[in-house]
């Protein structure tokens, strides 16, 4: 695969991409990631007119890593068409992004659905992961072209917010940003009704109450009564269980393949009494009257209507963030999983490779020449599930290739999104920085949660120390009391939905993880972007 990381690369400069992809890649998805995210932006850049060209991607030792390219050509005129272009695409994007769900994305997985249980010949199976290679570039075309001008609507927003105000620093504009529902939000509401109608019934309640996860849906099958609890389980996660908790990958098992992970959060939830539509609405309310409040405290004029229209494009658009992680980022590998599985079983019988699951340790290209002329690759593969192995016990590279020269310049998307290591200096053993991304301050137990096989260990109460976060985690924020990151910037998932959910976020810290220790606890300070050490 030409996006493994070589020497030729050394010239350019390379960041590890710890927010989406915080863990090690197959080489199967890797080969499906890499060139169609590539490829994907200088699409959508050209279309978007960005003043970059493109984002170039590289793989080293399983990890992510990205470099930004930058625009060769007139950067001053691409930017004036960029905002003519936004100015065009912001009225629309909620338009554009249902077209695209209803007409493109949904419509193919429903194919793909079709195709996860059939048995494929050998021709069959390359015609069809060749398309489906195709498709992943359509879906990211997509992804970017919705994805680009939702965050822009957030960094305007900031521009605006300081030139009507006067203000040194934007970043309060995202707490007028709350409030808005999206697909998290719907996922995880839909999953504490359940629970809620699992208290009010006396059998499900002491099924649920008294039996491990993993064999849940065998005691329940044993009466007709909780037969009926485990069909609507399963009509729950056929619309919100497609996920698993690391988004970007094929080799992990979904909720809708093991109801484990989703009868662990509902026995979660369960334990607590929680109106999630009375938090909905009260947080709607707070943001209503703060926007009240600002915008009282200005006077008219034409910053204060730039803001106003620019701050109802926000409210409209501001859900994309997680509503396009959950049809693209999340459930497109996890409907592609079954289907490669079923093409794994394919050059299974064709002795390529041991078991179907084998396949997520080749790269595309040697799937498609051991369709087309078999061989045997069982060593290989062996090799590949060592190294991968080995890769995931290691931390990984921060940064690949030439340092570029100080600047003095801040990346303002990067450091919203990404966060930059700027917090590190400060940091003892007992107290560490990162971004303020949600306000609030919380003490609590750590609890370090790696993928969905520990999401069980959070208790109510409990801080939630990971890498980084995605859609999967959100029903974790309901339980958790803080949230503390190694990566992201304020507005990364942990700083949206954080801010959603009123529970105090730092994010960003690089140390956390490596820092604490479950059982340690911490002061969790989300106003101050602080993390004390309280005992170990």
């Amino acid at each position: 695969m030409k996006y493994l990381y070589s020497e030729k690369d050394d010239n350019d400069f390379y960041v590890r991409d710890d927010v989406h992809f915080p863990h090690v890649l197959t080489p199967l998805f890797a080969s499906f990631q890499l060139p169609n995210q590539e490829e994907g932006t200088r699409r959508a850049f050209e279309t978007l007119q960005v003043p970059l060209e493109r984002f170039s991607v590289r793989m080293y030792r399983g990890r992510f890593y990205q470099c930004n390219i930058p625009f060769q050509g007139d950067t001053e005129e691409r930017t004036r068409r960029h905002h003519d272009v936004m100015a065009q695409r912001l009225p629309v994007i909620m338009d554009y992004y249902q077209e695209k769900l209803e007409t493109v994305l949904l419509p193919y997985y429903d194919q793909l659905k079709q195709m996860a249980t059939r048995e494929f010949s050998p021709e069959q199976a390359l015609q069809l992961i060749q398309e489906m290679h195709r498709f992943y570039a359509v879906a990211w075309d997509i992804h970017f072209d919705i994805i680009f001008p939702r965050i822009e609507v957030g960094l305007i927003l900031e521009d605006l917010y300081k030139k009507m105000t006067e203000a040194t620093d934007g970043q309060p504009v995202y707490e007028l940003l709350v409030g808005v529902m999206n697909k998290s939000l719907e996922t995880d509401r839909a999953f504490r009704q359940l629970a809620n109608e699992i208290k009010a019934d006396a059998q499900w309640a002491a099924v649920v109450g008294s039996t491990s996860a993993h064999e849940m849906d065998a005691a329940l099958c044993a009466t007709a009564h909780g037969a009926a609890l485990v069909q609507k389980l399963r009509n729950l996660l056929e619309v919100y269980g497609y996920r698993t908790s690391y988004s970007h990958e094929f080799v992990n098992e979904s909720w809708v393949e093991n109801s484990k992970y989703a009868w662990e959060l509902i026995q979660s939830y369960v334990q607590k009494e929680e109106d999630i539509d009375a938090q909905y609405a009260a947080l709607r309310q707070r943001r209503e009257l703060a926007m009240k409040a600002l915008m009282d405290g200005v006077p008219e004029g034409t910053a204060k209507q730039e803001f106003w229209q620019m701050y109802q494009y926000g409210l409209q658009c501001w859900g994309l963030d997680e509503d396009h992680h959950f049809y693209i980022d999340t459930m497109l590998p996890v409907m592609y999983r079954p289907v490669l599985r079923a093409i794994g079983r394919t050059l299974a019988g064709q002795g390529v490779i041991d078991q179907a699951d084998d396949i997520f340790f080749l790269y595309y290209e040697e799937v498609c020449q051991s369709l087309a002329n078999p061989s045997a690759r069982q060593s290989l593969v062996h090799l590949r599930k060592q190294e991968y192995e080995t890769f995931k016990q290691e931390q990984g590279e921060p940064h690949l290739g030439q340092l570029p020269p100080a600047s003095g310049e801040e990346d303002v998307l990067v450091d919203r999104v990404f966060g930059l290591p700027k917090f590190m200096k400060e940091n003892t053993k007992t107290f560490f920085k990162g971004y303020a991304a949600s306000k609030g301050s919380h003490t609590g137990t750590v609890r370090i949660v790696n993928d969905q096989e520990e999401f069980s260990k959070i208790s109510h109460g409990d801080v939630l120390v990971c890498k980084s976060t995605t859609p999967p985690w959100t029903v974790l924020f309901s339980v958790a009391g803080a949230i503390v990151t190694d990566a992201g910037g304020i507005l990364s998932h942990a700083g949206t939905v954080a801010r959603e959910y009123g529970i105090p976020a730092v994010l960003g810290t690089k140390v956390a993880t490596r820092t604490l220790r479950d059982g340690d606890v911490v002061t969790v300070n989300g106003t101050e972007g602080t993390v004390v050490v309280l005992s170990a």
